[in-house]
């Protein structure tokens, strides 16, 4: 199993990860997404943790 700070470090690696600031892809509606750096990182590890 892969723990949330694992998931979060190979986050890091990903090609959306500009300047050491990861973006995410989020949807927004069906077929219809966004990329941001805006986001709660507490929140996301949380997330992560969960699932």
């Amino acid at each position: 199993m892969v723990t949330a700070e694992q998931m979060l470090a190979l986050m890091q690696v990903d090609k959306k990860v500009i300047g050491g600031k990861l973006r995410l892809v989020l949807l927004q509606d069906i077929g219809q997404s966004i990329i941001t750096d805006e986001y709660d990182q507490d929140l996301l590890k949380q997330i992560l943790e969960i699932i």
